[in-house]
């Protein structure tokens, strides 16, 4: 997307020429990109949300803990909302999610290296969630708006959704994958791991 075009122009560039089939979006090159990165950051916020419960879980071993830190999360996210939506129209969306993803894996990599070098407090990971929270909270609409931006109105509902099935995907795939990563080597390295597919959505996101 160049910078000085308008948004007619960037979707009529993106739909033509238009396909059809299931896989019709798939034809546009930058989608594909998006779509990377979309799958990468799906997978980094649910290996963080199983890596947060288990690690609140292993300092505290209680389950008011563990439902109080995914509250806090939850209700950062539920405030940023309002907010998230006002900046996705007024700052430039690219710029937006890779700040928000930069964030992200920032929180990770610190955490990951808190638990490994056993300094990790209960209060970090509490802070740590409300960041990420309102982290998220910005991202997912700036990279909904970034599908109509790039695949226009002619495969736009045939992106919706090959979107929605990598969530999905990502969903079923990454609680799995991470604790799997936590079973094999520790609650640190499955931080890392979140930070690792976060990079790799931010290489996607600023590729665009």
């Amino acid at each position: 997307m160049e910078q000085g075009e308008t948004p007619e122009e960037r979707q009529a560039a993106a739909a033509s020429p238009a396909r059809s089939g299931t896989f019709a979006s798939l034809g546009l090159p930058q989608f594909k990109v998006l779509l990377v990165g979309t799958g990468a950051s799906q997978v980094a916020n649910w290996m963080e949300a199983v890596a947060r419960g288990w690690l609140v879980a292993d300092l505290t071993g209680s389950a008011f803990q563990l439902g109080l830190v995914a509250f806090v999360y939850g209700i950062s996210s539920l405030i940023a909302s309002p907010v998230a939506g006002v900046l996705t129209d007024r700052i430039d969306r690219r710029t937006l999610a890779i700040a928000t993803q930069l964030l992200s894996g920032t929180i990770a990599l610190t955490l990951g290296i808190l638990v490994v070098t056993d300094s990790i407090q209960l209060w970090q990971v509490y802070a740590a969630a409300v960041v990420s929270g309102v982290s998220a909270a910005v991202n997912m609409p700036v990279r909904q708006v970034l599908l109509y931006d790039i695949v226009g109105t002619e495969n736009l509902t045939n992106a919706i959704a090959l979107n929605s099935v990598t969530a999905n995907i990502a969903r079923i795939a990454a609680p799995t994958f991470g604790g799997s990563i936590i079973a094999a080597a520790g609650i640190g390295e499955a931080y890392f791991a979140e930070a690792a597919f976060l990079l790799i959505a931010t290489i996607a996101t600023f590729s665009l």
